[in-house]
């Protein structure tokens, strides 16, 4: 294990510290690994769903400098709402398409959402970082290593 040293909200430190077995680490160890599972189960439904690498990639344009709260998990359904053809990198049949993926976005849970955001979020990271990555791979489990390489 890397021991590491951050800062994090007070309300964010209480949440954590009623967690675990009473030590601070292990409530924040056993949350985070809670909310990965979930991502990685979430992103098994979004391949069920069946996302284009065309869906995918409006999305990453439409979520582009976006910055992530718990309370915008929802954000990528928003802002694709208030999108315009010329915003959306893809030649697809406008507003057929448009809409389709906003009614495929409308029947995600939270956590569909919340991988979703994370997906787009990694490969925006490894695009910064120099890493040519298709992001339909990003539904897959993350290659953290490539990342890891790059920093």
């Amino acid at each position: 294990m890397t021991k590491i040293n951050f800062v994090i909200p007070d309300d964010l430190l209480q949440q954590a510290d009623a967690r675990g077995d009473g030590n601070l680490s292990d409530g924040i160890r056993q949350s985070l690994g809670r909310y990965f599972y979930l991502l990685s189960r979430s992103r098994a439904r979004l391949r069920e769903i069946g996302f284009s690498p065309e869906e995918l990639a409006d999305l990453a344009q439409v979520g582009n400098g976006t910055v992530w709260y718990p309370e915008t998990i929802e954000g990528l359904l928003w802002n694709l709402e208030d999108s315009l053809p010329h915003e959306l990198p893809h030649e697809l049949p406008y507003p057929e398409a448009r809409e389709a993926l906003i009614a495929k976005l409308r029947t995600l849970t939270l956590t569909d959402h919340a991988a979703l955001v994370d997906c787009v979020e990694r490969w925006w990271r490894a695009v910064g970082l120099g890493v040519n990555i298709e992001i339909a791979s990003m539904l897959e489990e993350p290659d953290l290593d490539a990342l890891a390489e790059k920093r």
